[in-house]
């Protein structure tokens, strides 16, 4: 059996949260619950949707230019606060 590499995993650790990926994460992650926290019913803005699918399509968000136009405030706003109520 295999004995973990602790160094490793704590190098990898250290490497794995000073990348500015993880970093954005965070960043994204704290400025999305800010913003909920602030509305009496929760709900996302097409901007802040629009941060996530920045942030989870990376370099495949250009390609979905044309599905993303739809997203609108008055199309977001009640689907992300349906969501949320569930």
């Amino acid at each position: 059996m295999l004995k973990p590499d602790q160094g490793l995993a704590l190098k990898l650790l250290k490497l794995s949260v000073s990348s500015d990926e993880f970093q954005e994460t965070l960043q994204l992650k704290k400025q999305i619950k800010k913003a909920l926290k602030e509305r009496e019913v929760p709900y996302l803005t097409a901007i802040e949707l629009d941060q996530i699918l920045r942030w989870k399509l990376g370099k495949q968000y250009h390609r979905s230019k044309q599905q993303r136009e739809i997203n609108v405030d008055e199309v977001v706003v009640p689907i992300t606060q349906a969501c949320f109520s569930i």
